[in-house]
């Protein structure tokens, strides 16, 4: 039982630093802090500041072979305070993965973005497809790692 909670905390750990950006304000939640660390925008051309992370949830269970890890949040990006022309990006996210942990495989994973608004939100419509599957893809590498990571002697 006690490795199956090291494999989920290490998951947690795995799918929060996949994404983020600086977290300042005191008191934020330590998951949004650690997501913070790594920046999710820095991969969008021109809106590569964070300018929010929101988690409003994360379940994780084991049953067996199996850990299932929900997480649903918001994130915003924008563009530095230099650029010639301001623009910001907001949007849900919600991911869904389940993981064997005898192997370290992913079983299923889902990822979707919802209500995307702000000045560059045609853009995040016109390729959702594409950006949802390099996430989804990116979250499963997290999950593995940080899987393997811990169970590795």
């Amino acid at each position: 039982m006690m490795r199956q909670v090291l494999v989920l905390l290490g998951l947690l750990s795995g799918l929060s630093a996949t994404y983020a950006a600086p977290a300042t304000a005191q008191g934020t939640p330590i998951l949004e802090a650690q997501i913070a660390q790594s920046n999710p925008c820095r991969g969008l051309p021109g809106l590569d500041n964070l300018d929010f992370i929101r988690i409003d949830s994360v379940v994780l269970t084991a049953s067996g072979d199996l850990m299932t890890g929900q997480t649903d949040g918001a994130i915003g990006c924008r563009t530095g305070s230099g650029a010639f022309l301001q623009s910001d990006l907001s949007a849900n996210i919600s991911v869904s993965i389940v993981l064997a942990l005898s192997n370290c495989s992913i079983q299923s994973a889902d990822l979707r973005i919802t209500n995307t608004q702000g000045s560059a939100a045609f853009l995040l419509d016109a390729f959702r497809a594409q950006a949802e599957a390099a996430l989804v893809n990116e979250f499963s590498s997290g999950a593995i790692d940080a899987c393997r990571s811990l169970t590795t002697p």
